[in-house]
């Protein structure tokens, strides 16, 4: 009986052992998810920034196209003599 309960007693210590190993396991994974979450948020951030300033400069640059091209289809009116 001694023998079984020593058993007993040396497996739930090795049970305990390898719970406390996954634990800790499972922490270093948790923080590197949330560092990878923390570090994703941040890139995305940077990319809102970025995507409005390069918006903002495609609005001008489209208002300039269709500036240029009013403009040369009133040079190319006035050279042709089309008045339509």
């Amino acid at each position: 009986m001694d023998n079984v309960a020593k058993k007993v007693d040396g497996g739930l210590r090795d049970l305990g052992e390898k719970v406390d190993r996954v634990a800790e396991k499972l922490d270093r994974s948790i923080q590197k998810t949330e560092e990878f979450h923390s570090g994703m948020t941040e890139k995305f951030e940077y990319l809102d920034v970025k995507y409005g300033s390069f918006s903002e400069t495609l609005c001008h640059l489209e208002t300039d196209i269709k500036e240029m091209k009013n403009a040369f289809l009133k040079l190319v009116d006035h050279l042709t003599g089309d008045r339509t």
